[in-house]
């Protein structure tokens, strides 16, 4: 087993390079989002707005201003008084598209999981999706979305309303 991994790493290494002789290296870049959240519907009506962190890996195989993006982070939802259930903690695990419109306007979409946990209750997976849009400067993004996740109980989806700034690590080549 202790041999496996190095195996492995040194195939996957292989593979690579000859994909890389083959065809054009995909552009691909990592991103810090810091996000403040804003509960909508009845999720307002137990919460009020809070704040979070997010890392986007960003790969560019698709047409021109496109690109696939991976993100996860964590957001915190805090009670409002009288909720027994405490505060809400979220971590999401999403793949989805964003386009750029304009040379600095964009579009994102993507879906996944988030797993949420509450005082009296243990982390619990729920589909989660968001959208929305953004301006992007030289050295940073600012972004606005809408999102939701389902519902344990009762069907249908807890949404809020989110704003960013988001940080790229864009490597030189």
């Amino acid at each position: 087993m202790k041999l496996f991994f190095p195996f492995l790493l040194a195939v996957t290494l292989q593979n690579a390079n000859a994909q890389k002789q083959k065809q054009p290296r995909a552009s691909h870049y990592f991103s810090v989002r810091a996000v403040v959240v804003a509960p909508l519907g009845s999720f307002d009506n137990t919460y009020y707005g809070g704040a979070g962190i997010n890392g986007i890996m960003h790969f560019k195989w698709l047409k021109r201003g496109a690109e696939v993006q991976l993100i996860t982070g964590y957001e915190k939802f805090k009670p409002k008084k009288g909720n027994v259930f405490g505060s809400i903690s979220a971590i999401p695990l999403k793949m989805g598209l964003l386009q750029m419109i304009s040379k600095q306007f964009y579009l994102y979409g993507r879906t996944g999981i988030l797993a949420v946990k509450d005082k009296k209750s243990p982390y619990s997976i729920r589909f989660s999706t968001d959208a929305g849009l953004g301006f992007a400067f030289k050295k940073l993004a600012v972004d606005i979305g809408f999102h939701g996740w389902t519902r344990q109980n009762g069907g249908g989806f807890t949404n809020y309303f989110s704003a960013g700034v988001v940080l790229p690590f864009r490597r030189s080549d």
